[in-house]
């Protein structure tokens, strides 16, 4: 009998595994054990049966050698030889398979381990297109490492000092944390998704004010095929329009299938945070209380029950625009640094010209490209100088939820409700232009002129 010998230090593990591969007595048995069990071991990445482990190795190769893709599958299923020992560890029956496999990876990743493994044989090899896969079968008794308990991999992963260190997936951790994450461990994750998704998504998971929205996608959400996304794809949606409840709900979805119960609870109480984007997922994300445990809800400063009451008689014709009318006042995002589209700044140039119709126009264009303070103010600003008091009314709003410490915005509204001759608004909106911050000499005289008018309205009643 020829038999070969492999030693493979892994990336990650930092591991040493010695196989010994070659034909022995037990090839026929394990050979049968794989054909009676084929589509369940093919489903899996690593499954015991009979106390025999079957590990699957997958790998593409656009190589013209089919020996090649062979050894990449085979070298696959190598390193997921500590899977091996996942049924040897009394797993809580809250945490299913799935998320056994990545907990017992991470915990690998991260500590390190050798593993000798005295035989191994192939009882399966398959090449469809330029997918390679690989069956690997192994006697548990031939594996020479103990299996760690689970109090010891939880422990080890749920250690602060870990949480940083790039083999240790943050949405792991949250699982083996359960309802009693602390607030590290959300920023943790946070920094993790941010780096790869996008900021946005890091506020997301933290609950906090995000810095972009994009009305264009919001609006076109609804007509793509979301089911289509891979999860991948929908966070880089969720970055362009964070706490969409339709994203929330899909991604919510995704990890509920992969087992990760509390990541998809994370991100259902996020899904509840602007529900008149979308309702009906809104209601579905807030199903089970998942606020509860993820309490933490971005604040605008907005009191929007003021202004309810004119926002059904908003008049745009805009599609996207018509969606904004909806959530104006209501969407924790939005830039608050001065913008620079080309829309903006087109917006800008027009309205020192006084084209006020041009301007009005390129800054609406700005707002549906990305929510920011500056856009919706001018927006607001030049709606009700073109006398649309009912338009300029959500602009307005939603640059108060952007930045609620600037007195412009109730400046603009005091204007528009003069327009309206409605006195108790135009008290209000003095009111908080006073509470705030006086940015300008110009903000001092705009407040003397509302209420010299507003004296003016009410000798007039």
């Amino acid at each position: 009998m020829i038999k070969l010998k492999y030693i493979l230090t892994l990336q990650y593990l930092f591991s040493v595994f010695l196989f010994t591969l070659g034909a022995n007595d037990d090839v026929g048995s394990l050979k049968n054990i794989f054909s009676e069990n084929k589509g369940q071991i093919l489903k899996s990445q690593s499954v015991e049966i009979s106390g025999v482990i079957f590990i699957v190795g997958k790998a593409t190769s656009k190589a013209t050698s089919r020996t090649f893709g062979f050894s990449k599958a085979r070298t696959s299923a190598y390193g997921k030889t500590h899977l091996a020992l996942l049924n040897r560890v009394k797993w809580p029956n809250s945490i299913q398979n799935n998320l056994r496999e990545k907990i017992l990876k991470d915990y690998f990743n991260l500590v390190g381990s050798s593993v000798i493994v005295k035989r191994t044989q192939k009882v399966y090899s398959h090449r469809s297109n330029n997918l390679y896969t690989v069956v690997l079968a192994l006697k548990f008794s031939d594996v020479q490492i103990s299996a760690p308990t689970f109090k010891l991999i939880k422990d080890t992963l749920l250690a602060e000092r870990n949480h940083l260190k790039p083999m240790v997936r943050m949405s792991v951790v949250l699982e083996l944390a359960e309802a009693n994450y602390t607030p590290a461990m959300l920023q943790a994750y946070s920094q993790r998704l941010s780096k790869e998704y996008g900021e946005n998504v890091g506020c997301v998971v933290r609950g906090v004010f995000a810095d972009r929205f994009s009305l264009d996608i919001a609006h076109k959400l609804p007509r793509l095929k979301l089911e289509d996304c891979s999860l991948q794809e929908l966070f880089q949606l969720l970055n362009q329009v964070p706490y969409h409840p339709q994203l929330c709900w899909e991604i919510a979805n995704r990890l509920e299938h992969a087992g990760m119960n509390y990541n998809a609870k994370l991100f259902k109480a996020r899904g509840g945070v602007i529900p008149e984007l979308a309702q009906k997922f809104a209601s579905k994300c807030q199903k089970g209380k998942p606020n509860e445990i993820f309490s933490q809800k971005p604040a605008t400063t907005v009191d929007f029950k003021h202004f309810e009451s004119f926002m059904s008689k908003v008049v745009f014709t805009e599609p996207n625009l018509k969606l904004f009318a909806r959530i104006a006042g209501r969407v924790p995002a939005g830039n608050k640094e001065t913008p620079t589209d080309k829309y903006y700044e087109s917006g800008r140039r027009e309205y020192s010209a006084n084209n006020i119709g041009k301007a009005y126009s390129e800054f609406k264009k700005s707002v549906i490209l990305n929510l920011s303070f500056d856009g919706c103010n001018m927006a607001g600003n030049v709606a009700r100088r073109l006398n649309k008091p009912y338009d300029a009314i959500p602009f307005l709003l939603q640059a108060l939820a952007i930045d609620g410490q600037k007195d412009y915005p109730w400046i603009h509204l005091g204007h528009a409700f003069i327009q309206l001759q409605n006195v108790g608004m135009l008290v209000y909106c003095i009111e908080n232009a006073e509470r705030c911050k006086q940015t300008s000499s110009w903000s001092q005289n705009q407040i003397r002129i509302l209420k010299q008018k507003l004296e003016k309205m009410r000798k007039e009643e």
